[in-house]
């Protein structure tokens, strides 16, 4: 078992099922969110917008990948995907232009 990890059953649970709502789009607090934030995410496949939900919740690769079922490696790739798409360099730079989105 991963000493790591730090997520309840519930919380993974609760991470997983938000994740996979189709068409569901939250900010970073669970907040349903849409105008320029559903744009940006449009463009993205089912699986990299689970990840981007999980990044904004604050999990690391190694917890979105158990939440989801996949490797860290796997979600590592979806991360530098993710980085690419947004031109950012980092998840801060990432989640902040999510967060500004929420605030308009």
């Amino acid at each position: 078992m991963d000493q790591g990890l730090t997520l309840s059953h519930r919380d993974k649970q609760v991470a997983t099922e938000r994740a996979i709502a189709p068409g569901a789009v939250t900010a970073p607090n669970g907040t349903a969110v849409c105008g320029a934030l559903c744009t940006r995410t449009r463009r993205l496949n089912q699986r990299q917008q689970q990840v981007l939900r999980l990044i904004g919740k604050g999990l690391t690769n190694s917890e979105i990948g158990h939440a989801l079922g996949i490797c860290s490696r796997t979600v590592k790739a979806y991360v530098s995907q993710l980085f690419l798409i947004y031109n950012v360099s980092n998840r801060t730079e990432l989640v902040g232009l999510f967060a500004q989105d929420s605030l308009e």
